[in-house]
């Protein structure tokens, strides 16, 4: 039993009994108050693991779409060196075409306005016509043939070693 003092100034006794269930009723408040506060805890950690997540995937994202920008940059980079092959590889097509319309021109001594306009497609079929019937008589193509040369019997290329032989005699 506690004493306590009563107004008129004497001591006034509780019984235990009163005391232990106030004590139990504060006890199960303090019990209800900690249960709530670990409820609000594990709802506060659940909240912040969240959270982290969340910055954590923000982080990934962030990251990701940096590497993408660098294959972004990178792809264009490649683009831009693919146009300039693209470009090089057209004039040196045409290079290639012009070449053989002036090899066709100067081997079978066909006219230019023949070639003109061909294709490589076309000058191919053309030259491979050409080759069939030869070349035009008096072209000067050395063919190993006695092609518009006098009646001496003499191939070009002997001509031309009898034509050295004569300049340069020491040889």
């Amino acid at each position: 039993m506690v004493d306590e003092l009563t107004p008129s100034g004497g001591l006034k006794m509780i019984p235990e009994s009163d005391l232990l269930a106030v004590k139990k009723g504060l006890t199960a408040d303090l019990e209800k108050k900690d249960s709530d506060l670990q409820e609000a805890l594990k709802k506060a950690d659940e909240n912040y693991q969240t959270l982290l997540n969340e910055r954590a995937s923000t982080e990934a994202v962030k990251t990701e779409l940096e590497g993408l920008r660098q294959g972004k940059t990178k792809a264009d980079e490649l683009q831009t060196q693919l146009d300039a092959l693209k470009q090089q590889g057209e004039q040196a097509s045409n290079r290639v075409l012009e070449l053989h319309r002036r090899l066709l021109v100067q081997e079978f001594g066909i006219s230019k306005e023949v070639v003109d306009g061909k294709d490589q497609h076309g000058l191919t079929s053309l030259e491979e016509a050409l080759r069939i019937v030869g070349p035009k008589r008096g072209s000067g193509i050395d063919r190993g043939s006695n092609l518009g040369s006098t009646d001496d019997g003499l191939s070009s290329r002997e001509k031309i070693a009898q034509g050295l032989a004569k300049k340069f005699p020491n040889q």
